[in-house]
């Protein structure tokens, strides 16, 4: 019996030293930005043109997104409390950015970044800087959030009207494991590997796989620690 207990405490010790060190080997980040430049003109007491604005996203493969930053380039208004911004990920996560603030104050050529690391607000009059904004909704699943990042921008009430000059710039951090391949994996489990970390699955395919890898390798891919 006491042998029997200790070679299964070796098998247990052993799977949570591999995991360790795939996660160890698993911990670079990488950080994509995107943007869109075109011009979002602000009409007076309606929808921006154009509305929305899209920036497309893709080969966000594997790996879990960390955080996202989102910059709004060149605003300027001239009564800055009108203007209502708010952004749609693919995942159908909504995130309001500038839910009417700055007062009546004209602005000119104001840059504005938007992160979740960030404690400020926007004062008046709106000058150019990094400010709050919770974007934690963004974060999980790299894969989920391939597709159409859309900016919804509104003017509210009459008379007034502005732009972002510059469009829009969207920063994605997300952790990345390296290929099965650098990872040292042959055979089998390089190919089992390949398909639950760098193939686009179905939830239920992807499943399968994962529950096969571990049930054959007693351990959890790259791509799922």
């Amino acid at each position: 019996m006491t042998f029997r207990i200790s070679r299964i405490l070796a098998a247990c010790l052993t799977l949570a030293c591999a995991t360790v060190a795939v996660a160890s080997a698993q911990a670079a980040t990488i950080t994509t930005n995107y943007s869109n430049p075109q011009t979002i003109v602000i009409n007076d007491n309606q929808p921006a043109s154009p509305y929305p604005s899209p920036i497309a996203v893709s080969n966000l493969t594997g790996g879990d997104i960390t955080s996202v930053t989102v910059s709004l380039n060149g605003f300027r208004h001239t009564y800055p409390n009108d203007v209502d911004v708010f952004m749609v990920a693919p995942g159908g996560q909504q995130v309001s950015l500038m839910p009417r603030a700055g007062g009546s104050a004209d602005v000119s050529n104001v840059n504005l970044t938007f992160t979740a690391a960030s404690t400020a607000t926007l004062g008046t009059p709106i000058t150019s800087g990094t400010y709050g904004a919770n974007l934690t909704p963004l974060n999980g699943p790299a894969l989920a959030q391939n597709g159409t990042w859309q900016l919804f921008v509104r003017d509210v009430v009459g008379i007034d009207v502005g732009a972002f000059d510059g469009g829009w710039t969207l920063s994605i951090i997300r952790n990345q494991f390296t290929t099965c391949a650098d990872e040292g994996f042959a055979g089998g489990k390089l190919t089992l590997c390949r398909q639950v970390c760098e193939v686009p699955q179905t939830s239920t395919k992807l499943t399968g796989l994962i529950k096969l890898y571990m049930s054959t390798y007693r351990t959890a891919p790259p791509c799922a620690i």
